[in-house]
């Protein structure tokens, strides 16, 4: 399957909060996290950098659009694991500068519309509820 990939983008993780809503679908716990890591030449794994430092993958997660509409095509990623655990069916909201990465993926399936998807990577994540977080 062909790709495409775009600049990335800096923006706040205050637009984010305001017009998406984050939850997640299963247990984030910072003690249990892990890099992405990437596969190199000789057979060896090790952590896949972004801007020069590893990043960790949040697995299941849920996202709406301010109409309350689900959105798929978005994977996110941190640069700082949460502080505490985000437990399974949570609500959490993206802290600090997020940085966007749309991609293209050609037609599938005798389709003629190339599907749009993003890639977000914020600096941290913290519970929905939490108090001085950058919303």
């Amino acid at each position: 399957m062909a790709t495409s990939r775009i600049t990335t983008l800096l923006t706040s993780a205050e637009y984010w909060n305001n017009n998406f809503t984050f939850r997640a679908l299963d247990d984030f716990d910072p003690e249990r996290m892990e890099p992405q890591t990437t596969r190199n030449d000789d057979g060896t794994t090790s952590a896949k950098l972004y801007e020069g430092q590893p990043a960790y993958v949040l697995g299941e997660i849920q996202v709406k659009d301010a109409d309350g509409s689900s959105v798929h095509n978005i994977s996110l990623k941190v640069f700082n694991k949460p502080l505490v655990t985000i437990e399974d069916l949570t609500s959490f909201v993206l802290v600090g500068n997020v940085r966007v990465q749309p991609w293209a993926t050609a037609p599938r399936n005798g389709s003629r519309f190339v599907n749009i998807n993003y890639s977000l990577i914020a600096d941290s994540i913290a519970p929905a509820d939490s108090k001085g977080v950058n919303k």
